[in-house]
């Protein structure tokens, strides 16, 4: 069984693994760099169909089961203050839909439908200025 990295070899990673300044230092795209108009293509010859797939959970509102808190954002420049819980606490309480918090039962069974398990993938977010995330709505079309 392979063991854990130490500390000091996850700070390595976080050195030698970065790209962090790899496509200029005013670069704003990061690794969508690596994303292509031949890509673009290539993904777009999948759509055969048609038919768009939501991978979008609802943002609750309402207290139930599965959502023990309410949306909430706070406005740091307004003195609210940050929240300090970890990322993953974050997303499930706010019910923000992050992409691993996709919901995936929909598209497992328009795959099904189709006999394949190839589609094009559009992930939208939300242009917001100053933040660190966004709501998603991820989108699969065949």
């Amino acid at each position: 069984m392979p063991t854990a990295p130490s500390e000091s070899q996850v700070r390595e990673y976080l050195k030698t693994l970065s790209n962090w300044g790899r496509w200029g230092s005013s670069d704003d795209l990061g690794t969508i760099n690596l994303i292509t108009p031949a890509k673009r293509l290539a993904a777009a010859r999948l759509v055969r169909d048609g038919v768009s797939v939501t991978c979008a959970r609802p943002i609750a509102t309402d207290i139930a089961a599965d959502t023990t808190f309410q949306p909430v954002r706070f406005m740091v420049a307004s003195g609210e203050g940050r929240d300090t819980a970890s990322a993953e606490r974050q997303i499930q309480r706010r019910g923000a839909s992050e992409f691993d918090n996709a919901n995936l039962e929909d598209l497992a069974r328009a795959c099904a439908e189709r006999g394949r398990w190839e589609f094009l993938l559009t992930i939208a977010p939300l242009r917001l200025k100053n933040v660190t995330g966004s709501p998603v709505n991820p989108i699969a079309l065949f």
